[in-house]
């Protein structure tokens, strides 16, 4: 028996754990028609051991973990950090407690070739390669292999990851992922695009503008008190900047509405209030509704402590962060993902079905029509001075 045999893809979340696991290298990555990771596998060298379909985070009589629920808002101290992580730059603090004190790291990265995969540091100056949110599935590669042999060698491991890939990486470890040197950190997910509809995006802006995109940011923040703002932005080769609210940009609207979620985020089992991390970690959107005493402005995160390990590490990084305690129904109100899954929204396969037949400006040029009223009025939300927006509350 393989994976195979039992295959369904509105099951899969492209976690790579199958892959990981298989002893005989049979099982490799591949994409589906709309660019989404799928295993394949080479029947030739197939031994049916079964390990593939033993390690499929969907297989476990045990999809969630039963524990501890403490919530906090946070904000990291040092604005540095701060300013170039997606929210409060909790992310931030945890992973460079475990880096200073000689562990590791992995987390999602966006190569300098724009592709949104999993990778290993274990230095601080490495840290912002891990930092901030990427709007793509990312690549996992043998990351669970390098884990695994991270572990066998006593280092310390944080992961960072979606709640499908952790609940995969527990999976492939088995016992191995109650060790204490293990820390699971996840992230509220919303779902997730492929890479190949970014790169689409990518090569059809690059065509309009006349230049390569140097550099993108899905959460790009110009200063510290940002407050709770949420714009896109890419770096051209000519140094010009373009900043956008996510209802400006075609790719970040159809993200935010779902429209580009691969087919398994739609009944996510792993997008529950019982998780596999150690902690997890989201924005709190609008926190100061919440008697919360962080400065005006401020970008804050949310925290959901899972375990005694998260509650721990929480503990070690508290130095560094402005913590306050919080109602988990506070933070639920405004992030519905915590606790369950995004809903497919009419109109999702008439969308990618256009951009695979039509190309990403047929889709760009449909947002753009239908929406173009709303284009206008964020844009010039954009421009008003946050004083003159606060004068409204």
């Amino acid at each position: 028996m393989n994976i195979f045999d039992s295959f369904d893809i509105e099951k899969c979340c492209g976690c790579g754990a199958c892959i990981n696991s298989c002893p005989v290298k049979a099982l490799d990555y591949d994409t589906d028609k709309y660019g989404f990771i799928v295993p394949r596998i080479n029947q030739d060298l197939c031994i049916n051991c079964g390990k593939c379909i033993k390690v499929c985070p969907y297989n476990q009589e045990e999809n969630k973990k039963n524990y501890i629920q403490e919530s906090y808002a946070a904000v990291n101290k040092n604005q540095e950090i701060a300013v170039n992580s997606s929210s409060g730059g909790v992310f931030g603090a945890i992973a460079s407690q475990v880096l200073n004190t000689g562990g590791v790291v992995y987390g999602c990265e966006l190569s300098k070739e724009l592709k949104s995969q999993h990778c290993r540091i274990e230095s601080p100056n490495e840290l912002y390669r891990v930092m901030r949110s990427k709007y793509i599935q990312s690549f996992m590669g043998d990351n669970f292999l390098h884990v695994k042999n991270d572990l066998k060698d006593g280092k310390t491991v944080l992961f960072s990851g979606t709640p499908c890939q952790i609940a995969g990486l527990r999976a492939f470890l088995e016992k191995t992922a109650d060790l204490p040197n293990l820390y699971l950190v996840d992230i509220v997910c919303h779902g997730v695009p492929s890479q190949k509809l970014f790169d689409s995006y990518k090569e059809y802006i690059e065509q309009k503008r006349g230049e390569r995109i140097e550099s993108y940011t899905f959460r790009y923040k110009n200063k510290y008190y940002n407050g709770m703002k949420w714009y896109s932005s890419y770096k051209l080769d000519n140094n010009k900047r373009y900043v956008y609210n996510w209802p400006e940009d075609s790719y970040s609207y159809y993200y935010m509405k779902a429209y580009t979620n691969r087919d398994s985020c739609y009944k996510c089992p792993f997008a529950s209030l019982a998780r596999q991390s150690d902690i997890t970690l989201c924005d709190y959107w609008h926190w100061d509704e919440c008697n919360l005493s962080f400065k005006k402005g401020s970008s804050v995160s949310a925290v959901i402590v899972h375990s005694e390990k998260g509650k721990r590490l929480l503990d070690e990084t508290r130095k560094e962060l402005e913590v306050q305690e919080t109602p988990i129904e506070s933070i639920i109100k405004y992030n519905g993902c915590i606790s369950h899954p995004v809903g497919k929204p009419q109109g999702r396969e008439e969308i990618l079905k256009q951009w695979i037949t039509e190309g990403y400006e047929s889709i760009d040029r449909k947002f753009v029509t239908r929406n173009k009223w709303n284009i206008i009025k964020y844009c010039i939300l954009r421009h008003i001075p946050d004083f003159i927006l606060n004068l409204r509350k």
